[in-house]
């Protein structure tokens, strides 16, 4: 009996989704708020600024159709869906059309490779010609004349 006052005494946790303000490509990140943790909105913005790995500081919070601002922990409700904004107002996007866009499937095709010449060379290396050749070595400044076939 006692286990089942202790979890009634507990605070509910809630999870929501959060948008970055005017960012039309950010899909939006689900988070867990546990009030246990974050006792106060300022350590639950700071919060935000961490889970969303945003390049501002978050320091507000709206409701992405009215845009309203929300400033307690009390009024986030669970599986709703927030805008987090740094100093700046809220901007109206439609949020809940942004979605991570997967590939298209390409069609199967064989790859053929590029030709960048169009001399037909043979790949072997070329044979040496059977002739002679004169070679000159200097020693101690003396000249020395060989010649090999």
């Amino acid at each position: 009996m006692p286990d089942t006052a202790v979890r009634s005494d507990l605070p509910p946790t809630k999870t929501i989704i959060v948008y970055k303000n005017g960012d039309a490509f950010f899909p939006g990140r689900k988070l867990v708020v546990n009030p246990r943790q974050l006792s106060t909105f300022d350590s639950f913005l700071t919060f935000l600024t961490r889970g969303l790995e945003a390049s501002f500081a978050v320091r507000n919070l709206y409701t992405p159709r009215e845009g309203r601002k929300v400033q307690h922990l009390d009024n986030l409700m669970h599986g709703s869906v927030y805008v987090a904004a740094g100093q700046e107002h809220f901007k109206k996007l439609d949020y809940s059309a942004i979605t991570t866009k997967k590939p298209q499937n390409k069609k199967e095709e064989q790859i053929r490779p590029v030709v960048h010449s169009r001399l037909v060379v043979s790949a072997r290396c070329k044979k040496a010609t059977d002739e002679s050749c004169t070679i000159n070595v200097f020693t101690n400044g003396e000249v020395l004349l060989l010649q090999f076939e």
